[in-house]
């Protein structure tokens, strides 16, 4: 019976990272590259664009505001997005509620946990080897 069952290594699908590793790395790399390029632009698009149209009328002239989300995706791919604080809370921001409901239901979870450890651990302990004993002197 040795051997059988449980988990063994390298069985079952294999996680989204592992299937797309090849190409999110590639990716990757690319935005490295061009980080110092992307800085640049970023400092250049910080006052905005100077936008020259033609048009039938002649030259139109005017500022469009930068595609900020864009490069700072590009930047946070290479150098890690800064961590988001996030808060949890009940009804109108107050704490949150624990019912009697909820804190019973946990409360028998765990007693029939507790109950099917101990039965395991019983059936368990008849199969433990028994201590050693010294030898018997022959002869």
């Amino acid at each position: 019976m040795a051997g059988r069952g449980g988990k063994r290594a390298g069985a079952g699908r294999k996680p989204k990272r592992e299937k797309h590793k090849n190409p999110v790395q590639a990716a990757e790399d690319r935005i490295r590259d061009k980080l110092p390029h992307l800085i640049d632009k970023l400092f250049e698009l910080s006052d905005g664009i100077e936008v020259v149209k033609q048009t039938q009328h002649g030259e139109k002239s005017y500022r469009e505001p930068p595609s900020f989300k864009a490069l700072e995706y590009l930047c946070n791919r290479v150098l890690g997005k800064p961590t988001e604080r996030l808060e949890h809370s009940g009804k109108d921001g107050g704490p949150i509620e624990v019912t009697a409901t909820v804190k019973n239901k946990a409360a028998r979870e765990l007693e029939e946990w507790q109950k099917e450890m101990r039965t395991k651990m019983l059936s368990s302990s008849s199969v433990l080897p028994t201590a050693p004993t010294s030898p018997t002197p022959t002869g």
